[in-house]
């Protein structure tokens, strides 16, 4: 399985571009940043995980390497279980808006929380032993 990641740590400028898409009318800080087309994200800025550096969006490669699947099957919500084994959290367990490309990793902590600047503490040397299965 090969699995690229397509986004990690947005800054709130990045996070308004994302937010506006699918909301034409949409502004902040009073600039606008609304177009039209699907609502891609719920998170405002300063409201996504992504702001914080504790998230990032995936997708599958083909085997040769050459084409982004995004078509959710099996092999999704295996990237998704490995991930989960590793303290991450999966969108695509969310119930209110499935987020299947989204990871992130807060063990919990609220978005309140990340404002306030507490971080989570990762466990040294887990998560990379665990990657180090996969290959």
């Amino acid at each position: 399985m090969l699995v690229q990641i397509s986004s990690g740590f947005r800054s709130n400028e990045e996070q308004a571009y994302i937010y506006g898409q699918g909301r034409p009318s949409y502004t902040w800080n009073n600039k606008k940043y609304g177009s039209s087309g699907s609502i891609v994200s719920k998170a405002k800025p300063g409201t996504s995980v992504h702001n914080y550096g504790l998230a990032i969006d995936y997708f599958l490669v083909s085997d040769d390497g050459n084409q982004s699947l995004w078509t959710v099957n099996d092999k999704w919500k295996r990237v998704g279980a490995i991930a989960k084994s590793m303290g991450f959290e999966w969108g695509g367990d969310w119930t209110s808006f499935r987020d299947y490309p989204h990871l992130q990793f807060t063990k919990g902590l609220s978005i309140a929380q990340l404002k306030a600047g507490k971080r989570p503490t990762f466990p040294r040397g887990k998560i990379l032993h665990k990657l180090e299965l996969l290959v």
